[in-house]
């Protein structure tokens, strides 16, 4: 787990752009994301691994729900808010179900 930490720190907070719409935020978020290398699909299979140990075991998946998911939530949340804002989408959107649907859990 704190290898995974380590990792989910070294990546640190992702600005999520503002690009006037949701499709347009999502679009930019994604390319945002760095292709990954050799060394990063090792990592990668860590990490798929501990998040599958969390799955099984509570204790574990609070820890990885704080440490690990809880910033990209925050950039949902962000993300959904602005969409909110911005009249793309009604304000039930930004609900625990909805952001369920992206993260796993509110």
């Amino acid at each position: 787990m704190r290898a995974v930490m380590a990792w989910r720190e070294e990546l640190g907070t992702v600005a999520l752009p503002d690009t006037g719409s949701l499709a347009g935020d999502i679009d930019a978020g994604v390319a945002a994301v760095p292709a990954a290398g050799d060394a990063d699909r090792e990592q990668l299979s860590v990490i798929a691994a501990v998040l599958t140990a969390a799955s099984r075991d509570p204790e574990l998946g609070a820890a990885v729900s704080e440490h690990v998911l809880e910033r990209p939530r925050q950039g949902v949340r962000e993300l959904l808010d602005r969409a909110v804002r911005r009249d793309e989408i009604p304000r039930t959107a930004t609900s625990t179900c909805c952001r369920s649907c992206w993260w796993g859990s509110a």
